[in-house]
């Protein structure tokens, strides 16, 4: 079959105010990889992401080219629940016969839909938004029972590639939060700090925390240094819980073993796959899961788990897994 080049087809417009981990540019990156004409725009004067600002969306600056994408759009998928936050996004809220020609989609996956859905579910059911996608299950329960869907996030597998070493007798565990209050690094800590203090195992790995905001590049070469990644114990403490994000992904791709909260492990495996993520829900959870990473003497099971995690996210998270997903999903 021809693939569809790249300017043919409806177009799609991703579109976003603030975007920490920059969700709208995969998602543009991922529809693309599977013929589909998408483009990720983010406001000019709002942060974009401390940590990756060379694979990013576009600024929006209101150009006329930018206006006519607008024009020709045929989906506008509205990101992170943000609308109203800027002069320039008005300039997507579509009036009259424009709106009713456009399919309208929310993407909620962030901590503004938790402290306000209620409103911004009226303000987009105002809108004619029939789909909305939910991120993190943690969401699930707020969004409207018509028209929601679990999108979970994509990762560029071509970039994030593993370099798989033996196991070695000391193991290395890290954990470097953007956002330590939401990452539960509290307890993270002191769950480590408890297993350092355990004269018969302490001397079988070594920890490394680090919450400094840094590039996204220096970001992915100190996850890289580890073997076992701990990227969320949100659910353990009261602010903000939520469920594992792309930090996860992202380690995994890389070929570490990763620890993380995970609400609903069974759910996840019928509507996404087979998952390799160790889950950790509890402090005591959390203590058991890398209690056992750490004395695992096997280095086949080792290796293997390590394994596991890259072929899954190559398998049901790479660009193409999930282009192919929001594809069927928006209807393009």
């Amino acid at each position: 079959m021809k693939q569809m080049k790249q300017n043919d087809g409806p177009l799609v417009l991703l579109v976003c105010v603030k975007d920490f981990a920059n969700v709208a540019y995969t998602y543009q990156e991922a529809l693309k990889s599977v013929g589909v004409n998408a483009i990720a725009y983010h406001m000019k004067g709002y942060e974009l992401s401390s940590l990756d600002l060379e694979h990013a969306a576009s600024v929006f600056t209101g150009t006329e080219e930018e206006m006519d994408n607008i024009q020709k759009a045929k989906v506008i998928i509205y990101m992170h629940s943000q609308i109203g936050r800027s002069d320039l996004f008005r300039e997507f809220v579509i009036h009259g016969e424009d709106r009713r020609k456009k399919r309208l989609i929310v993407f909620h996956g962030g901590t503004l839909y938790r402290r306000r859905s209620d409103t911004l579910n009226m303000k987009f059911k105002r809108m004619g938004a029939k789909i909305i996608l939910i991120q993190t299950l943690d969401l699930w329960k707020f969004a409207p029972k018509v028209g929601r869907v679990w999108m979970l996030p994509a990762v560029d597998t071509d970039a994030l590639k593993p370099t798989f070493q033996p196991m070695k007798r000391v193991k290395s565990v890290a954990h470097h939060p953007h956002h330590a209050v939401f990452k539960g690094s509290r307890t993270i800590n002191r769950v480590m700090d408890r297993l350092i203090r355990d004269t018969e195992i302490c001397n079988l790995f070594n920890y490394t925390y680090d919450d400094k905001t840094t590039t996204y590049k220096a970001n992915i070469e100190r996850i890289n240094n580890c073997d076992i990644y701990i990227e969320s114990l949100s659910q353990a403490e009261a602010v903000n819980a939520h469920d594992w994000s792309v930090t996860a992904l992202e380690a995994a791709a890389l070929g570490k073993i990763v620890v993380t909260n995970v609400l609903d492990f069974k759910r996840y495996e019928r509507e996404y796959g087979p998952c390799a993520l160790q889950v950790a829900n509890t402090e005591e959870q959390l203590y058991d899961v890398l209690k056992w990473l750490v004395t695992m003497k096997s280095s086949i099971e080792f290796q293997r788990m390590k394994s596991a995690s890259r072929d899954w996210v190559e398998r049901l998270h790479s660009y193409k897994a999930i282009g192919e997903r929001l594809k069927r999903v928006i209807g393009v």
